[in-house]
């Protein structure tokens, strides 16, 4: 009987599964972009990193403090849905 009361919540699961997965992804992005970077400085002898050195100072920082906060909303993402799970398991114990 208490298995017709749990409600399946895959589709939560899958959402905060996804949401991590795009945080991986920008993080091999943004590894990209450095590294391509780096080899323009190697390549121009230095010489072109003043052009860019400060953006990309600046950008590296707001993606860190953006990760921070997406990894934080994430987490309150996997949080909610474990307490939904709590919820239906309490649920489930009341009703049989």
């Amino acid at each position: 009987m208490s298995d017709g009361f749990a409600v399946h919540h895959g589709k939560f699961n899958d959402a905060n599964y996804g949401l991590n997965l795009q945080l991986q992804k920008m993080d091999t992005i943004m590894e990209d972009l450095n590294n391509a970077l780096r080899l323009i400085a190697t390549a121009s002898g230095g010489k072109a990193t003043p052009l860019w050195e400060d953006q990309q100072a600046v950008w590296n920082s707001s993606y860190t403090e953006m990760k921070s906060q997406l990894g934080t909303h994430v987490t309150s993402s996997i949080n909610v849905a474990g307490l939904f799970v709590e919820g239906d398991d309490h649920g489930a114990r009341v009703m049989t």
